[in-house]
């Protein structure tokens, strides 16, 4: 048999994914930076969603609920395991029950 993990479709899958931030300067994000508010970056980028921004908790819990990462390299991987785990309770109970989508950021 082969021993490459199995995504739980019965897929292969791949063993290295790739994850990402997306900070887009906007307006409100280059005030933040101009007024030396960094520490409030992260709640902009949440807010940012519908824009196309998304935190590194957003993206892992999407992989996690995706079937691409496992729940430990999920949590190996977040700065905070806590938010992530509700990213992910999210998309899991948005998506009902067919499964995660395909693009499943919360916005």
């Amino acid at each position: 048999g082969s021993s490459t993990p199995k995504r739980s479709s019965g897929t292969p899958r791949p063993s290295r994914v790739v994850t990402s931030e997306v900070l887009i300067a906007n307006p409100a994000v280059a005030n933040l930076v101009a007024t030396g508010k960094s520490s409030q970056i992260y709640s902009a980028m949440e807010a940012g969603g519908h824009l196309g921004m998304q935190t590194l908790e957003e993206d892992l819990a999407r992989l996690w609920a995706s079937g691409f990462i496992s729940e430990g390299t999920a949590l190996s991987m977040a700065r905070n395991p806590g938010v992530m785990r509700d990213r992910y309770a999210a998309l899991r109970q948005s998506a009902g029950p067919n499964g995660a989508r395909s693009r499943g950021v919360m916005r």
